[in-house]
């Protein structure tokens, strides 16, 4: 589904300024975990000319809004195993358990991967083809390592990368909670024969965990990932399990360090021949201040492509105006189809919110919920995101965008 990329102005809410956190009026009330399911229903007759106040600008989108890389978070696996994978003895038991909330799962709009919290501060390390070309990043956290658990979801972006080693490094937009930190060890105590464990996200298999040895250490090896030009790093080969959704996890010691980054395998699928990117590249990469390109690509993953001619001529309209119950009401077509698919509740009291309400896959039924500020600065939000009719998720807006910062799941009754 394309991403609405919208950028549209509205008349201004009354000059009252000044609220509480105070509960919006109508459909929008928060008692409800219910998404409206008639919210585009306008009176007959809408008063018109719209008023000439200042404009309301607002602009959803982001990461987390988009459909297509949501679901890729929240609804792989969606019937766990009864157990925990990967668990062959109290030992490796143990392992897992130490350092699987340092292990990430990354989506973007064209794929999936694995990283490594790296700092309390919410940076991330995991393979440079992972998020090459990616616009839009989703990172997922996870709280604990039960069977079935979900990760709290967040926007990230590229803070560095090196397609040369095909080593990347992210940030998560301000995490909420403690982040749980992955050690590193050292590639000299490696040795052909030693152990290895990997855990990883597999074709969306959350949190799985595999084993194996170490077949070689190979300095200045020269591999090509995905069709790349030519790239260049020591790497660890092993006979341990990986596959797509593994790249950019952790391959760790015996002890639970890391010492590669799951990059590559020699063939169409495991056989054996598994490629992490050692350690001691990751020092070099971490302190280098710029990005290091291959010569023949030289977009960066989070670079803004310039906007289409049909993104250009999209000017999105409110389509109807009326008043409802002591509010000002709006029907908006926020992406150009010609048909409303948002609705603005403008409360006159100025104690109480604006309310967006928004339909994101055109089934008459809003699926987001934004609570506003009366400049129109979108504070915190409610998320359909399985557009079952109920919402999923609450997000908070840290700093006013319409990105979301983080999301959480709403419990359920």
């Amino acid at each position: 589904m394309k991403r609405l990329g919208f950028h549209f102005i509205l008349p201004a809410v009354r000059a009252a300024v000044g609220l509480g956190l105070v509960v919006a009026c109508g459909a929008a009330s928060t008692a409800s975990t219910a998404a409206g399911a008639d919210f585009l229903a306008a009176p007959p007759q809408a008063v018109s000319p719209l008023s000439a106040d200042p404009p309301l600008a607002l602009e959803p989108g982001g990461a987390l809004a988009d459909v297509g890389l949501m679901s890729r978070l929240t609804a792989v696996e969606a019937d766990p195993p009864p157990r925990s994978r990967g668990a062959s003895s109290v030992d490796l038991e143990k392992l897992f358990a130490s350092r699987c909330r340092a292990v990430v799962y990354i989506a973007t709009e064209d794929g999936s991967g694995t990283g490594s919290i790296v700092s309390a501060e919410g940076y991330v390390l995991t393979a440079a083809h992972v998020v090459s070309g990616a616009r839009k990043i989703g990172v997922g956290v996870f709280p604990h390592c039960s069977p079935g658990v979900q990760p709290d979801v967040y926007a990230a972006s590229v803070v560095r990368i090196d397609e040369v080693t095909d080593l990347a490094l992210l940030r998560i937009n301000r995490p909420r909670n403690s982040l749980t930190v992955m050690p590193f060890g050292e590639l000299g105590s490696v040795r052909t024969g030693s152990g290895v464990v990997m855990i990883g996200h597999p074709k969306g298999l959350l949190l799985s965990m595999s084993q194996g040895v170490v077949s070689a250490v190979r300095p200045d090896f020269t591999f090509s990932n995905q069709g790349e030009p030519e790239q260049r790093a020591t790497v660890i080969q092993t006979d341990g399990a990986l596959n797509s959704g593994n790249s950019g996890g952790p391959m760790m010691n015996q002890a639970g360090e890391l010492i590669g980054v799951n990059s590559f395998i020699l063939g169409e699928q495991s056989a054996g021949l598994n490629f992490a990117i050692a350690v001691t590249e990751v020092g070099p990469f971490l302190r280098r201040r710029e990005d290091r390109l291959l010569t023949t690509h030289s977009t960066r993953p989070d670079a803004k492509p310039e906007s289409s001619r049909e993104d250009a001529a999209c000017k999105p309209k409110v389509l109807r105006e009326w008043r409802e119950a002591g509010a000002t009401e709006r029907l908006l077509d926020i992406g150009c189809a010609g048909k409303p698919n948002a609705r603005l509740t403008i409360p006159d009291a100025p104690s109480k919110r604006p309310v967006l309400l928004w339909d994101r896959n055109g089934d008459g039924q809003a699926d987001v919920r934004y609570y506003l500020s009366r400049t129109g600065d979108p504070e915190w939000s409610e998320w359909d995101d399985d557009f079952d009719g109920n919402y999923d998720f609450r997000a908070e807006h840290r700093g006013g965008g319409w990105d979301p910062t983080s999301k959480t799941r709403i419990a359920t009754r």
